[in-house]
């Protein structure tokens, strides 16, 4: 995923500037160096004042033979802090005279005096960037750059123009760019689940015989030859017939066994199961199409007569209870529940319960192509990670939404789209691996959400991205400073 931190580099935050627009860079030095402002304000904690500038310095800068000297410095009087002394040596020179050297230490210390040699003909571009002790006269106070030309034999200092006015501190043009560092999350894919293969076979009345070609029986049969393969092994194969409520409960009771029995035959014969992994139980009367119809329908017979159906569906026995039901206007109402509910309360359900081997993309996406709930959050896992599209991912997301592997591939794919809110989201959801609160904080860092990013990376332990996006974090503090939303 660090490839994503490419994709985000063009990402800043969406603020608006509140101090006055200046000519920047500034033109210096008889307009032959420019002097770029990139930020000069105080650090959050108020510790420091951060700066960060460019010169540029076109050779007619410097006389011939001679060392231009350049020296800016925060001023408010009676205050003053020498930020450094850039000295820019003609072409040809090296280093600086003795006498020179002596006068600008006396002045700064060594540590912050860099000498540059121009090239002939090339414009020198000096970058500085310093945090230097934060003063609370400094607010209000002004960067001045003061340009002096050395020159030799004789040795001497003259003003070039001298000291020229840049802008008020603080000072800051736009936000600071935040561009964090994402890292490689590798989500854990728990595998050797059991998985369940549902299936469910209808009859017509009466019927307990095998029926493969009734209503949609033979799809349902098909669904099982997915995993008749060496791949998979059967732990348990649990079937139940059930009987619609027209006769009397002890013959729907009779069928609803035989209807067990005949599809525990089929499978065991079709895929060679042995005896011992099967369970099959007649469980008797459907009820449940016909109850729903009756709480729900707007067919007016039963709509109009739903109290009287309500009050016959509380009789217990199930035998007296269908005998109310006939009686309730005249059999017409039972007639609609009958027409519209008992077909497909005559069935048997079956539940394979099984585990997969091995992972093999083929095998998972076989199962998955008859029906999409046949596989399990580690299965749509692994075909995410073999470049399955979004459409499988999101079906894995939508019947297993707290799938942390599922997430983290999801917030993976959000950044690569830009889509820093919904990384968020998902982001949450995958886990608290250290790569995560990782991730997790630099997409608060390019929401402006500081308080939040912190707490992600108190939790992502010592990864070494946590040096990069900790100065991110100090950046989104000072756009938030001095660029509110």
């Amino acid at each position: 995923m660090k490839k994503i931190s490419k994709l985000l580099a063009a990402v800043t935050l969406g603020l608006v500037a509140t101090f006055t627009a200046v000519a920047n860079p500034f033109k210096i030095c008889n307009d032959n160096v420019e002097m770029k402002i990139v930020s000069l304000v105080p650090s959050t904690d108020g510790k420091c004042l951060l700066v960060d500038y460019q010169f540029t310095v076109n050779p007619a800068a410097v006389e011939e033979c001679g060392t231009l000297l350049l020296t800016p410095v925060i001023k408010k009087d009676p205050n003053k802090h020498l930020i450094e002394v850039i000295a820019v040596n003609a072409p040809g020179r090296t280093g600086l005279e003795k006498w020179l050297e002596n006068k600008i230490y006396g002045v700064c210390d060594p540590n912050y005096v860099r000498v540059f040699t121009l090239k002939e003909g090339e414009n020198l571009v000096i970058k500085t960037q310093r945090h230097i002790p934060y003063e609370e006269w400094m607010d209000g106070a002004r960067l001045m750059v003061t340009s002096q030309m050395a020159t030799y034999s004789p040795n001497c200092i003259n003003g070039c123009p001298g000291e020229e006015d840049i802008c008020e501190v603080p000072f800051y043009e736009e936000p600071l760019q935040i561009n964090p560092e994402f890292v490689e999350v590798k989500p854990d894919i728990e595998t050797g689940d059991v998985h369940k293969l549902q299936t469910r076979l209808y009859y017509p009345v009466n019927v307990t015989r095998s029926v493969e070609s009734y209503m949609e029986n033979k799809e349902a049969l098909k669904i099982m030859t997915t995993i008749d393969e060496g791949n998979f092994e059967v732990l348990e194969v649990a079937v139940e017939g059930w009987a619609s409520p027209e006769s009397p409960v002890i013959y729907n009771q009779g069928l609803a066994d035989k209807r067990a029995a005949t599809v525990k035959d089929i499978i065991a014969k079709k895929y060679g199961f042995g005896d011992e992994i099967f369970q099959t139980v007649g469980r008797g009367e459907y009820w449940a199409n016909a109850e729903e119809f009756i709480n729900s329908t707007d067919v007016k017979v039963v709509a109009d007569n739903r109290e009287a159906l309500l009050d016959a569906l509380k009789i217990e026995d199930l035998d007296a209870r269908e005998a109310a039901i006939r009686k309730v206007a005249g059999g017409k109402t039972y007639k609609a529940i009958f027409d519209n509910t008992y077909a497909r309360s005559r069935f048997a359900d079956c539940v394979i319960s099984y585990k997969m081997r091995s992972y093999a993309v083929e095998d998972i996406l076989a199962l998955y192509n008859v029906d999409p709930m046949n596989i399990g959050p580690a299965e749509y896992a692994i075909l995410v990670a073999n470049g399955a599209g979004d459409e499988i991912l999101n079906q894995g997301l939508g019947l297993y939404p707290d799938s942390e592997a599922l997430n983290a591939f999801a917030a993976e794919r959000a950044l690569a789209d830009f889509n820093v809110a919904k990384a968020i989201e998902h982001y949450k959801k995958a886990g608290t691996t250290e790569e995560v609160m990782n991730n997790l904080g630099a997409c608060y860092l390019l929401v402006g959400d500081a308080d939040a990013a912190e707490a992600c990376f108190a939790k992502a332990g010592n990864l070494p991205a946590l040096d990069k996006n900790y100065e991110e974090l100090d950046k989104v503090r000072i756009n938030n400073k001095y660029f509110p939303k």
